[in-house]
Protein backbone atom coordinates (compact mmCIF):
# COMPACT_ATOMS: atom_id res chain seq x y z
CA UNK A 1 0.00 0.00 0.00
CA UNK A 2 2.99 2.35 1.05
CA UNK A 3 4.43 1.66 -2.58
CA UNK A 4 1.44 2.59 -4.55
CA UNK A 5 1.06 5.76 -2.19
CA UNK A 6 4.43 6.67 -2.93
CA UNK A 7 4.36 5.95 -6.62
CA UNK A 8 0.92 8.06 -6.82
CA UNK A 9 2.47 11.03 -5.35
CA UNK A 10 5.69 10.94 -7.52
CA UNK A 11 3.37 10.48 -10.82
CA UNK A 12 0.92 13.55 -9.36
CA UNK A 13 4.61 15.50 -8.64
CA UNK A 14 5.23 15.09 -12.17
CA UNK A 15 1.89 15.62 -13.51
CA UNK A 16 1.61 19.29 -11.93
CA UNK A 17 5.16 20.45 -12.39
CA UNK A 18 6.38 23.16 -13.96
CA UNK A 19 8.86 21.99 -16.52
CA UNK A 20 10.72 24.17 -19.06
CA UNK A 21 10.67 23.60 -22.66
CA UNK A 22 14.48 22.45 -22.57
CA UNK A 23 15.36 20.52 -19.68
CA UNK A 24 18.73 22.26 -18.58
CA UNK A 25 20.27 19.03 -17.22
CA UNK A 26 19.87 17.61 -20.75
CA UNK A 27 21.56 20.24 -22.45
CA UNK A 28 24.52 19.62 -24.29
CA UNK A 29 27.80 22.03 -23.92
CA UNK A 30 28.70 23.49 -27.11
CA UNK A 31 27.34 26.86 -29.34
CA UNK A 32 23.43 26.96 -29.66
CA UNK A 33 21.65 28.95 -32.09
CA UNK A 34 20.91 32.14 -30.56
CA UNK A 35 16.74 33.35 -30.38
CA UNK A 36 16.38 36.94 -31.45
CA UNK A 37 13.03 38.75 -31.72
CA UNK A 38 11.28 41.68 -32.24
CA UNK A 39 8.92 43.56 -29.75
CA UNK A 40 7.50 46.87 -30.86
CA UNK A 41 5.91 49.73 -28.71
CA UNK A 42 3.60 52.33 -28.94
CA UNK A 43 2.63 55.41 -26.45
CA UNK A 44 0.74 58.48 -26.82
CA UNK A 45 2.84 61.64 -25.00
CA UNK A 46 2.78 65.68 -24.54
CA UNK A 47 6.16 65.95 -26.61
CA UNK A 48 8.15 63.86 -28.67
CA UNK A 49 10.81 62.73 -26.67
CA UNK A 50 8.18 61.47 -23.71
CA UNK A 51 6.43 59.59 -26.82
CA UNK A 52 9.20 57.88 -27.86
CA UNK A 53 10.49 57.20 -24.14
CA UNK A 54 7.14 55.78 -23.45
CA UNK A 55 6.94 53.13 -26.31
CA UNK A 56 10.55 52.22 -25.51
CA UNK A 57 9.38 51.46 -22.26
CA UNK A 58 6.65 49.32 -23.44
CA UNK A 59 8.79 47.60 -26.00
CA UNK A 60 11.15 46.60 -23.11
CA UNK A 61 8.37 45.54 -20.98
CA UNK A 62 6.85 43.07 -24.06
CA UNK A 63 10.68 41.73 -23.69
CA UNK A 64 10.68 41.14 -20.64
CA UNK A 65 7.33 39.53 -20.59
CA UNK A 66 9.15 37.54 -23.06
CA UNK A 67 12.00 36.65 -20.86
CA UNK A 68 14.82 38.60 -22.20
CA UNK A 69 16.36 41.42 -20.28
CA UNK A 70 17.46 44.46 -20.98
CA UNK A 71 21.04 44.30 -21.36
CA UNK A 72 20.30 41.62 -24.29
CA UNK A 73 18.44 44.16 -26.31
CA UNK A 74 18.92 47.00 -28.40
CA UNK A 75 17.19 49.91 -30.48
CA UNK A 76 16.21 49.29 -34.50
CA UNK A 77 13.88 52.23 -34.82
CA UNK A 78 12.08 54.94 -33.03
CA UNK A 79 9.97 57.18 -34.42
CA UNK A 80 6.69 59.88 -33.64
CA UNK A 81 3.78 61.21 -35.42
CA UNK A 82 1.68 64.50 -34.27
CA UNK A 83 -1.91 63.69 -33.14
CA UNK A 84 -4.47 65.64 -31.19
CA UNK A 85 -2.90 67.07 -28.06
CA UNK A 86 0.72 65.11 -28.76
CA UNK A 87 2.58 62.77 -30.31
CA UNK A 88 2.15 59.00 -31.20
CA UNK A 89 5.98 57.69 -30.38
CA UNK A 90 6.94 53.81 -32.19
CA UNK A 91 9.80 51.76 -31.19
CA UNK A 92 11.40 48.73 -32.29
CA UNK A 93 13.67 46.55 -30.27
CA UNK A 94 15.56 43.66 -31.04
CA UNK A 95 16.44 41.03 -28.51
CA UNK A 96 18.61 38.08 -28.84
CA UNK A 97 19.91 35.61 -26.29
CA UNK A 98 22.14 32.75 -27.08
CA UNK A 99 20.94 29.29 -26.79
CA UNK A 100 22.36 26.08 -25.68
CA UNK A 101 22.42 23.12 -27.82
CA UNK A 102 18.70 21.47 -27.73
CA UNK A 103 18.39 18.43 -25.44
CA UNK A 104 16.67 14.67 -26.21
CA UNK A 105 13.29 15.27 -25.09
CA UNK A 106 11.39 18.56 -25.76
CA UNK A 107 8.32 18.45 -23.38
CA UNK A 108 6.44 21.73 -24.26
CA UNK A 109 6.46 25.50 -26.18
CA UNK A 110 5.88 28.43 -24.72
CA UNK A 111 5.24 31.70 -26.60
CA UNK A 112 3.61 34.89 -25.19
CA UNK A 113 1.76 36.66 -27.45
CA UNK A 114 1.47 40.82 -27.26
CA UNK A 115 -0.88 43.47 -29.43
CA UNK A 116 -2.38 47.15 -29.15
CA UNK A 117 -5.59 48.16 -31.24
CA UNK A 118 -8.02 51.36 -30.16
CA UNK A 119 -11.49 51.56 -29.81
CA UNK A 120 -14.47 53.84 -28.87
CA UNK A 121 -14.57 52.45 -25.35
CA UNK A 122 -12.65 50.08 -22.91
CA UNK A 123 -14.00 47.14 -23.25
CA UNK A 124 -13.87 47.13 -27.31
CA UNK A 125 -10.51 48.23 -26.81
CA UNK A 126 -9.06 45.58 -24.73
CA UNK A 127 -11.41 42.99 -27.34
CA UNK A 128 -9.82 44.22 -30.32
CA UNK A 129 -6.52 44.18 -29.16
CA UNK A 130 -6.99 40.21 -27.72
CA UNK A 131 -8.31 39.28 -31.26
CA UNK A 132 -5.24 40.98 -33.03
CA UNK A 133 -3.16 38.71 -30.25
CA UNK A 134 -5.18 35.31 -30.66
CA UNK A 135 -4.43 36.04 -34.33
CA UNK A 136 -0.77 36.19 -34.13
CA UNK A 137 -1.02 32.72 -31.93
CA UNK A 138 -2.82 31.61 -34.79
CA UNK A 139 -0.34 32.54 -37.40
CA UNK A 140 2.42 30.90 -35.57
CA UNK A 141 0.37 27.62 -34.71
CA UNK A 142 -1.51 27.88 -31.70
CA UNK A 143 -4.89 27.44 -33.37
CA UNK A 144 -7.38 26.42 -30.30
CA UNK A 145 -7.80 29.42 -28.55
CA UNK A 146 -7.99 27.07 -25.26
CA UNK A 147 -3.90 27.15 -25.81
CA UNK A 148 -3.67 30.48 -24.43
CA UNK A 149 -4.68 32.45 -21.21
CA UNK A 150 -4.57 36.06 -20.98
CA UNK A 151 -1.44 37.31 -18.89
CA UNK A 152 -1.80 41.00 -19.20
CA UNK A 153 -4.75 43.93 -20.06
CA UNK A 154 -4.13 47.42 -19.23
CA UNK A 155 -6.02 50.89 -21.32
CA UNK A 156 -5.77 54.39 -21.28
CA UNK A 157 -8.40 56.41 -22.37
CA UNK A 158 -6.91 58.78 -25.42
CA UNK A 159 -9.24 61.13 -25.51
CA UNK A 160 -13.56 61.39 -25.20
CA UNK A 161 -14.66 57.71 -26.57
CA UNK A 162 -11.23 56.69 -27.79
CA UNK A 163 -9.03 54.55 -25.98
CA UNK A 164 -6.05 52.15 -26.66
CA UNK A 165 -5.23 48.60 -25.29
CA UNK A 166 -2.47 46.61 -25.10
CA UNK A 167 -3.29 42.97 -24.20
CA UNK A 168 -0.86 39.51 -23.46
CA UNK A 169 -1.75 36.36 -23.92
CA UNK A 170 0.73 33.01 -23.15
CA UNK A 171 0.09 30.42 -25.36
CA UNK A 172 1.36 26.16 -24.98
CA UNK A 173 1.68 23.56 -27.12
Amino acid sequence: MKKLFLGAAVLGALAFSAVPAVAAADAQPGPGIAETRLFDGRQIGRTPGLAIEGALAAAYNRASWAGFSRSQCSVVRTSYLPVSGGYDGSAVISCTRPGAKAAAVVVAETQNFHASDYGSDKKRAINNALDMARRHAAIAGYVPTAQCVTVHTDSAQISIGFWHANVVISCTR
